[in-house]
């Protein structure tokens, strides 16, 4: 009895989405089964990985031909994969999968109709025209809206990250469950900050999705004596390019840009943190959609949010409880609130980082969520 795992993440431990892909690898292996996994993972092509086999379809591509070349082999490599996996092991009990190409997830929806066999889909985002230079234009936006318009259907059961997802599939008729970022969050170490400064981290490429710019500019506006009793530490863009994104002249001193980092190097920076700061646009179709990672990874360590409500996080947030709540996304609105940060004590900042580390292990610990996928499978 094994389940079958399709993803395009970098897995084992090379992205976000091969943690949570790990997280339900996890669940199914507490299930009672096997796991299998196909990916796209960089640095091997087959191993075990704390008990599940992987296998890497990935491919180089250094220009347009070679994007072009994986697009079209990329399927071709899943099914060789695949049929090798039903020639030794016979037919899996489960087949699940997350974002990968259109024709291939057709062939696994038949394969699953013929062989009377659970097929799940984990959608975890929807884009808004807004991300993008061509807007509504863009191939990734209408691949995107072509997958969750006409490409998930009956008989494929859908988690969905969030609740704006979970309830889009059930009225669309399907077998939904609402499983938010999900973690091995038992075996993770807490944040300790033993300096006066209060730290702020943010991790990521923003691109258009976060107010990244609000941020800086939030807090240039601080008086200098405030600054000096901060340290923001940006992780995934360096200063130059905060400059020449931003367009910004100067960036203030308490500012630390890192650029590009490994997701070693981010956890080892977010250990000496007290918030991890996000800022997104609440009404855009993404943010609903999705569910800010970025959040969990942080509370998962002891470091609090400073953020405003967007997704599903007003269901786990609470102003001055396990979080900092940014009212607007404004750099005025974001200044105002690191102003009120600065004026607590540390013993109330280590509450409130104690308490989001609590929200983490009482909602995001995959082990929470177990008889949900077995509810779901059932």
């Amino acid at each position: 009895m094994y389940t079958l795992m399709i993803v395009p993440s970098d897995f084992p431990n090379g992205d976000a989405g091969a943690v949570r892909d790990m997280a339900f690898a996890n669940i199914f292996k507490e299930l009672g089964y096997e796991v299998f996994l196909i990916g796209a993972g960089k640095n091997e092509k087959e191993g075990n990985y704390n008990g599940v086999y992987f296998y890497s379809v990935y491919m180089e591509a250094h220009n347009q031909f070679d994007n072009l070349r994986r697009f079209i082999f990329s399927k071709t490599k899943y099914m060789s994969l695949i049929k090798k996996l039903f020639k030794r092991f016979g037919i899996p009990s489960v087949i699940y999968i997350n974002d990968v190409s259109h024709s291939l997830i057709r062939n696994l929806r038949n394969l699953a109709i013929n062989y009377n066999i659970p097929i799940i889909h984990d959608s975890t985002e929807w884009y808004s025209p807004c991300e993008f230079v061509w807007g509504k234009f863009d191939k990734q936006y209408i691949l995107k809206n072509h997958l969750n318009l006409n490409v998930i259907r009956q008989p494929i059961r859908v988690i969905g990250i969030s609740s704006y997802l979970t309830e889009y599939f059930k009225e669309k008729g399907l077998k939904t469950a609402r499983i938010p970022v999900i973690m091995d969050v038992s075996n993770t170490i807490s944040s300790i900050n033993t300096d006066n400064k209060i730290k702020l981290i943010y991790a990521g490429s923003p691109g258009n999705k976060d107010y990244l710019k609000e941020i800086i500019i939030g807090i240039t506006l601080l008086p200098k004596e405030r600054q000096r009793k901060l340290e923001m530490h940006i992780l995934g863009v360096n200063e130059e390019q905060i400059k020449k994104i931003f367009e910004l002249q100067k960036i203030p001193k308490c500012i630390k840009a890192y650029g590009r980092v490994s997701r070693e190097k981010v956890e080892e920076v977010m250990l000496g943190m007290d918030f991890s700061v996000l800022l997104r646009p609440s009404e855009e179709r993404y943010a609903k959609a999705g569910f800010p990672t970025k959040a969990v990874e942080a509370m998962n360590h002891g470091v609090a949010m400073i953020c405003n409500i967007s997704s599903d996080l007003g269901m786990y947030l609470k102003d001055e409880d396990n979080s900092i709540i940014v009212k607007d996304c404004t750099a005025e609105e974001f200044s105002r609130t690191i102003t009120k940060v600065l004026s607590l004590s540390r013993n109330k900042i280590d509450t409130i980082k104690k308490n989001a580390r609590k929200t983490a292990v009482e909602n995001f610990d995959y082990r929470l969520w177990k008889d949900t996928v077995k509810n779901l499978l059932n």
